[in-house]
């Protein structure tokens, strides 16, 4: 052995181990007290944002039935449009039956008016 080496008994082994494994549970503990904080940090973020996508849901749901509303405005407007087309079509159509029969009459007319001025 060399000069000024001390020898090792076991029990200088054992509280040499002893301290590096409490060293090490030491490291292990802080770490474990850091995660669990950045954990219940991260649980703290994650309610935060769930309560913000119930406040989104709300007013997504609000914004669907201002849609609903102006959609049926929209249809019974489009409704309304619609039937008075429809009412239109068949103003129309009567006109046009009326004026091919006073049409006809006419030519009526003209052809009696007609034979009465040759005789």
């Amino acid at each position: 052995m060399a000069k000024g080496n001390k020898k090792i008994t076991i029990d200088d082994l054992a509280q040499m181990t002893k301290k590096g494994f409490d060293e090490v549970y030491e490291r292990m503990d802080q770490k474990f007290v850091q995660n669990e904080m950045e954990h219940q940090e991260i649980k703290g973020e994650i309610h935060e944002i769930k309560g913000e996508i119930q406040e989104i849901k709300g007013e997504i749901h609000e914004i669907k039935g201002e849609i609903h509303e102006k959609f049926d405005e929209i249809m019974v407007g489009q409704d309304k449009i619609i039937g008075m087309l429809e009412d239109r079509k068949t103003e129309d159509a009567a006109d046009l039956a009326a004026h091919y029969r006073f049409e006809e009459k006419l030519k009526d007319h003209e052809k009696r008016i007609e034979t009465l001025e040759t005789k």
